[in-house]
């Protein structure tokens, strides 16, 4: 029988894939008010009125010791007697207790979204929608959980006040980033509270800017003079003067811990003037002081219990029984509760506590000197009871503290294999890690885990030295079974491993050769046991002929990627190879295939429950890249952004970097330019900081070039055209050269070298055309039609103009030309005029930003407009034919496929330059001055 201060929950983390995961109730329990305690009326006031106006985040934040727990438990209990009493908004209170476990965001999730469900008035579905999604093995994006509890709540009556106590054990930056969704979207029925002692990374200065923020500080919470007199002589039961209560409040500053902690040393004592004045020194000096004293005034036995239990985050009577020995430990801690000896009830039924922080770390450093000969056996035992209460986290981390470190990687390897194919990496790294050298070398399949996990994440330089630590271990002896995971008979499949590890490093460092050379060992050494090391063989295979510009070759290669991963039943590799053939169709200029394909993984990962995994967002990221491209801006930031959140989680560089590339994409084709160039320069610090690969390497300095010419910068970029081009000079064929050739190409005709540019642009379309790169293909069509044009070779600009319409009409290609900006928008209203491709040179004219008709305006127009002021543009003259031949606002956007609010925004336009004031009078004036054609 499970005690009754758990709840049995449904797994909600990857790591936890074999074992039942189990929620504390106590967590998500208002830790009750001891009957004595300090009001603090002024501090409430504070609170109520960010409430009354509205805020959506009241941060408490202060060192430990301040008070900031008692202070929310007793707003809490005012605003629930406060809502018996009035008929004004109902606030319901919610609680949520942290601590390092909820650094894990599904887990926080399930807390989190649990919590609310346990307000007394709501409605019992409340939240069940998200935790039906969190309850599958791979819960989607954080965003859409979100999304879908946000909406609940703004369908609810008053309002839910939840308050997220010791914020500061939160490190997660995907755990902060789903907070700050929340801030971002949340509605006015629900407000957070955040006690903390640290300022957490919520985008607190954007709160404060928008007064959306309450705040209490140190200097907020230190108890006045006044509270401390009461707090020293009403709640802690001393009689002391009114000078040594304001002599104490100075030394302790309102601390209200120290004050604490000096009371109950002078309980009992005669002399406390006396020990007043030598209360000096740091606060720390004091503290131990005070514990010596504290301490030193309880029976032996309850020290002993004091300090044996130490070890422990939070404790209950059973496992105080299994680490002291005794039969009652409940009483003793009732009896410490009772007693004010720094020990935190966690819930009503006071089955659940927790030390003090501060009390606790002075505890384990007493616990060393007097009993530190069982301090291993202590934590020793508390792994054995966290093992058989399904709390594995705690059983490792008390394992490796016990020294057990064979049987904390026995703990390990017996999921390791669930952790790894379900993506979460870190987990599987953290806990390795924590593992002693010897340990980890003596054990060869732990090495390759430690190994593929370090190679995912992108630590490359860290994976050679485990790779021949392997190789020494299987030369010497052959292994045994490992936790349970049964080892494949013979090092051979050791061996393929290590090899299949190499390609894939080789693939990072671009080093195609020793690709193919390890992958095809790799293949020797693996038996179909080992399906999913051979997946990744057949991937390095297929990205080594991708970037060598064989893209037929590649896209076999991906296909049986997708074929092995369907056979062991693998979500990772069915990803990961519909992600990478996507990406060969994205090269050869098929946009369909490539969004179809990107929509059937997705697809099939919602089968498999995998919207979760962080590999999913480079697939997202890919879908995303693409609509962008075909101008569908909406769902491609959804995309691009959840690929982002994904990247955030999955920390792998090459996804990271390319997440970031493709939302400056997004970013820049709606017109947030400075998001673009954050978007980018974040892409840029990461491929400065770790390996990636090459193409996406060389993709990356396309993106940073393109930005220094924007930005006017060409001295940095003619800097990156010198120092490449010797070396772009004697290689050919590959994708590196075709994408750094454009890029030279692109700071060449910012230069005005048009001639240079010419030379390249001959070279480039030969290329592309033979290796089959139609998407590059199509992009140098078009900068030689922009190269024409400025060298005033017109016909021929319109020439190649229109084999790059041909060739990207069919595939629905839009911002490849809108992105050349105000020189492509002058090119496609001239071949507009001579009917070249109408219907596709609209659509593209019409997703040009509202300036790009003005500055197109400057190519000569045919009619002589020397009678007004200002001209009208080529557009406008296209919306004044379409006025004069009767067509609605409406029927102009359809036929122009621009937006409504365009069309109206150019008429006004019309009127304007035309000293018109209705569209009768518009077509007429037009008709006079010979604009507008017969109809």
């Amino acid at each position: 029988m499970m005690n009754s201060g758990y709840t049995r929950f449904h797994q909600i983390s990857p790591y936890n894939v074999f074992m039942p995961e189990i929620l504390l109730r106590t967590k998500l329990s208002v830790p009750p008010l001891r009957a004595s305690f300090v009001p603090r009326p002024q501090l409430l006031e504070r609170l109520n009125q960010g409430l009354h106006l509205g805020h959506k985040l009241t941060l408490i934040s202060a060192p430990a010791g301040f008070g900031k727990t008692t202070l929310v438990c007793e707003w809490m209990g005012s605003l629930r007697l406060n809502t018996a009493k009035e008929s004004q908004i109902n606030n319901r209170c919610a609680w949520l207790s942290l601590d390092e476990g909820d650094n894990d965001p599904t887990r926080f999730l399930v807390y989190f979204v649990t919590a609310l469900k346990q307000v007394e008035g709501i409605e019992t579905t409340l939240g069940d929608a998200a935790l039906s999604m969190l309850r599958s093995p791979q819960p989607p994006p954080t965003n859409v959980i979100l999304s879908s509890l946000v909406n609940e709540v703004a369908d609810i009556p008053g309002r839910i006040v939840l308050v997220l106590d010791d914020y500061h054990s939160i490190v997660s930056a995907s755990v902060d980033d789903a907070l700050t969704f929340l801030l971002e979207h949340l509605p006015p029925q629900m407000h957070l509270v955040i006690a903390t002692r640290d300022d957490p990374n919520l985008q607190i200065s954007r709160l404060r800017g928008r007064a959306q923020l309450t705040e209490l500080r140190a200097a907020d919470l230190r108890f006045t003079s006044a509270e401390a007199a009461e707090f020293l002589n009403q709640v802690m039961g001393l009689s002391l003067s009114a000078d040594d209560i304001s002599t104490l409040e100075t030394r302790t500053e309102g601390w209200v811990s120290g004050l604490q902690l000096a009371a109950i040393s002078m309980q009992g004592r005669k002399d406390a003037s006396n020990f007043i004045k030598s209360f000096t020194g740091s606060h720390r000096l004091v503290l131990d002081y005070l514990i010596e004293e504290v301490l030193g005034q309880q029976p032996e036995s309850v020290q002993a219990f004091l300090l044996k239990t130490s070890v422990l985050n939070r404790l209950t009577g059973p496992l105080c029984d299994a680490l002291t020995g005794q039969k009652d430990s409940q009483a003793t801690l009732e009896m410490l509760d009772r007693a004010n000896l720094f020990i935190i009830p966690l819930d009503d039924e006071r089955c659940w506590y927790r030390y003090h922080h501060l009390f606790a770390d002075l505890l384990r450093q007493r616990l060393s000197r007097k009993f530190g000969d069982d301090v291993l056996g202590l934590h020793a035992k508390a792994s054995a009871w966290y093992e058989n209460n399904g709390q594995l986290s705690e059983a490792v981390r008390h394992a490796v503290n016990a020294g057990e470190f064979e049987r904390a990687a026995q703990l390990v390897e017996q999921h390791t294999v669930a952790i790894f194919t379900r993506g979460n990496l870190h987990a599987l790294l953290r806990w390795i890690k924590a593992l002693p050298d010897k340990v980890l070398r003596s054990r060869p399949w732990l090495c390759v885990y430690h190994a593929w996990g370090l190679a995912f994440v992108g630590q490359l330089s860290e994976v050679d030295e485990f790779l021949e630590i392997t190789e020494s271990i299987v030369q010497s002896e052959t292994q045994p079974e490992c936790g349970g995971i049964q080892i494949p008979s013979g090092n051979h499949e050791v061996l393929g491993n290590i090899a299949a590890i190499r390609a894939y490093i080789a693939v990072m460092d671009g080093d195609f050769p020793n690709v193919i050379e390890q992958a095809q060992r790799a293949e020797m050494l693996l038996t179909p046991s080992s399906m999913w090391a051979g997946s990744v063989c057949q991937w390095a295979m297929g990205y080594a002929h991708y970037s060598q510009g064989d893209l037929d070759q590649a896209a076999e290669y991906f296909a049986e990627v997708i074929r092995y991963g369907r056979i062991i039943e693998n979500i990772w590799t069915i990803t990961t190879g519909m992600t990478d053939l996507a990406s060969t169709y994205r090269e050869q200029g098929q946009l369909n295939r490539c969004v179809s394909l990107c929509r059937e993984a997705l697809q099939l990962v919602n089968e498999y429950r995998g919207q979760g995994f962080g590999y999913v967002g480079r697939l997202e990221s890919r879908l995303a890249d693409v609509l962008c491209e075909q101008n569908i801006l909406p769902e491609a930031i959804h995309y691009a952004n959840s690929g982002v959140e994904k990247a955030h989680n999955w920390k792998n560089p090459n996804h990271y970097v390319f997440a970031y590339q493709v939302k400056a994409k997004v970013l820049h084709a709606q017109g947030d330019i400075q998001g673009a160039k954050t978007a980018i320069k974040e892409a840029d610090r990461m491929w400065r900081a770790a390996p990636i690969s090459k193409s996406l390497s060389d993709s990356q300095e396309k993106s940073q070039i393109l930005l220094w010419i924007s930005d006017g910068d060409l001295p940095s970029a003619t800097r990156w055209m010198v120092e490449f081009q010797d070396e772009i000079q004697k290689k050919g064929g590959a994708l590196e050269n075709v994408l750094r050739l454009i890029s030279i190409t692109r700071v060449m005709v910012a230069q005005g070298q048009l001639d240079e540019a010419w030379a390249h642009l001959e070279k480039l379309e030969k290329l592309s055309k033979r290796t089959k790169r139609f998407n590059s293909h199509i992009e140098v069509l078009i900068l030689s039609a922009l190269v024409l044009d400025s060298k005033n070779e017109k016909e021929i600009a319109l020439d190649y103009l229109h084999k790059s319409l041909t060739m990207a009409a069919k595939e629905g290609y839009v911002r490849i030309f809108v992105n050349e900006g105000p020189p492509m928008a002058r090119l496609l209203h001239e071949a507009l005029s001579r009917g070249i491709s109408p219907d596709y040179v609209r659509q593209l004219l019409g997703a040009f930003p509202l300036v790009e008709p003005e500055q197109a305006a400057s190519t000569k127009s045919k009619v002589d407009q020397s009678e007004l002021i200002e001209p009208l543009s080529e557009r406008e003259i296209e919306v004044l034919q379409l006025i004069a031949e009767g067509l609605t606002n409406q029927e102009i956007s359809s036929r122009l496929y621009i937006t409504l609010n365009t069309v109206k925004t150019h008429t006004r336009q019309i009127n304007a330059k035309l000293g018109v004031h209705t569209r009768t009078q518009a077509v007429a004036r037009g008709r006079a001055l010979g604009l507008l054609l017969s109809v």
